[in-house]
């Protein structure tokens, strides 16, 4: 492997390490680069670890990984409506800054200096 100088100092100014050390470091990059085992290597015992643990992660990444939300226009109407309600009926309360947040879930709105979220939850069917 032939080590250039301007790649040392650049090392060295980048890293803030001394000659041998940024010497090093390139040598260490060319047996990774030429997939040779190094020192740093896993063993046998880790890479066995290492593989458990990612079939683990991808089977529960797999299992309950996000699902699209359905589409419920039943809300999403009744919040437009209340949206519609709050910036309309300002006779007794000055509702300001009336924005719905989320189209089927949620609408802030401020009352004087004051803030306010209305959140819609459905509730579930009982269970048979």
């Amino acid at each position: 492997m032939i080590i250039k100088e301007d790649q040392v100092k650049l090392l060295m100014d980048k890293l803030k390490v001394n000659r041998i050390e940024a010497i090093d470091i390139l040598k260490y990059d060319d047996q990774v680069n030429k997939g040779k085992p190094t020192e740093y290597d896993l063993t046998p015992d880790q890479m066995n670890n290492v593989h458990n643990l990612l079939r683990r992660v991808e089977h529960a990444n797999a299992k309950g990984g996000k699902h699209a939300m359905k589409q419920n226009v039943e809300k999403e109407d009744t919040i437009y409506s209340l949206a519609n309600f709050l910036v309309q009926n300002t006779a007794q309360h000055p509702y300001d800054n009336v924005i719905i947040t989320n189209k089927s879930r949620e609408i802030t709105f401020s009352i004087g200096e004051k803030d306010y979220t209305l959140t819609l939850i459905e509730k579930r069917r009982p269970k048979k």
